[in-house]
């Protein structure tokens, strides 16, 4: 899937993009997580973001797509330190001192975060959109009541920094000067690795033990699907949906990480947490379902 030509089409790649999105970074919490036996976060972050940089921007050299602007190139920098190695990183990197339901929560707070960012740049919330973090933060709070939830004060640090650049990063870059969406993807990425292995070469990381064949396999898993494929996925939502939308991921991500672990691991879900599933979903088709229809009628 190649999200090219924002300029030229928006909106009507918004229903496959929010698929992608919802599903691959749904199903990466996993393979993240296999990933951190063997690989510390940051040098994790540098192997899988430059690799899958490389790869775009090899695809883009194949294909003849213009080379950016230096203007576009700077803005593709700043937006991968925004929305990849503090906004995305630093949740990775709080998970050693945060239990998984901590992180979920700080995470859904991001749909909050963009809207009350894009009210700096006069990006009105509709009622649904408010109604729609109310309830689907309601969901993941419901989702988490029963799980443990702490933090040391680094990892609550982290976890409150994380969601607030990565909805900052959101409305700072809609509207930027930047190339296609899989070429301004291709190098923020490449910007990103290069900038997680220079953080993890100065606070000296080293491999935990060898991969295993398993390892190396979610490690393509990320570069592929949740490098590659959902930041590209991301990035056209950001330039071409609300605020509410393009970070509705954050409400529906754990909910099929649950039912991943549901399915592989054959755990049961309660009746609470069903509830809570189905506020999420409400929410979700809340905030999502106006830029459906008028995508689908475009």
């Amino acid at each position: 899937m190649i999200l090219s030509g924002t300029q030229s089409r928006p909106g009507n790649l918004v229903p496959l993009a929010l698929t992608a999105v919802y599903l691959i970074w749904g199903s990466t919490y996993y393979a993240v997580h296999l990933t951190l036996e063997s690989f510390p976060p940051f040098l994790q972050g540098g192997v899988r973001f430059t690799l899958a940089g490389l790869l775009m921007v090899l695809i883009t050299l194949i294909q003849g797509k213009a080379m950016p602007s230096r203007k576009q190139l700077f803005n593709a920098f700043i937006a991968s330190i925004f929305l990849v190695v503090i906004g995305h990183m630093l949740l990775v990197y709080a998970q050693q001192w945060a239990t998984s339901s901590m992180t979920a929560l700080a995470a859904a707070t991001i749909p909050f975060w963009s809207t009350l960012w894009g009210l700096t740049r006069r990006q009105k919330p509709t009622r649904n959109d408010l109604l729609g973090l109310a309830v689907g933060f309601a969901g993941i709070v419901l989702l988490n009541l029963e799980k443990p939830m702490a933090a040391t004060p680094a990892g609550l640090i982290c976890l409150f920094v994380a969601p607030v650049v990565w909805a900052y990063g959101s409305i700072w870059l809609k509207g930027k000067d930047t190339p296609e969406t899989f070429t301004l993807n291709s190098y923020m990425m490449l910007f990103a690795g290069l900038q997680n292995f220079a953080i993890s070469l100065l606070l000296g990381e080293h491999m935990l033990k060898t991969p295993t064949l398993q390892t190396w396999g979610a490690l393509g898993f990320l570069i592929v699907f949740g490098s590659m494929i959902a930041y590209t996925a991301s990035a056209y939502l950001i330039q071409n949906t609300r605020p509410a939308v393009a970070t509705s991921f954050a409400y529906v991500n754990p909910v099929i990480a649950l039912l991943l672990g549901g399915l592989l691991a054959g755990e049961n879900l309660p009746l609470k947490g069903w509830i809570a599933v189905g506020m999420i979903i409400g929410a979700v088709v809340l905030v999502v379902l106006k830029p459906l229809r008028k995508s689908a009628s475009s």
